[in-house]
């Protein structure tokens, strides 16, 4: 969904443990979707429209996968 809203923009996904989600119980995510310390990166970031793009695409993953989970399924 990110590189379908922001052509471009480069989101690698990476699998590893990460603290955060380590104990949860349900599905979960970390996204890190830029470098503050990058300039351009930061500019890009601040930008209402873009912020929309990302909310946007994002909130549709998550419906999506909601709604591959079923009806019934707990999250």
């Amino acid at each position: 969904e990110l590189t379908s809203a922001v052509p471009g923009w480069k989101f690698p996904v990476r699998n590893a443990p990460i603290g955060v989600l380590s104990s949860t119980i349900m599905p979960g995510i970390a996204l890190e979707l830029g470098n503050i310390n990058n300039t351009v990166n930061t500019q890009t970031l601040m930008d209402p429209g873009f912020q929309t793009k990302l909310i946007n695409a994002i909130a549709t993953a998550i419906q999506r996968f909601s709604e591959t989970m079923g009806a019934g399924a707990a999250f």
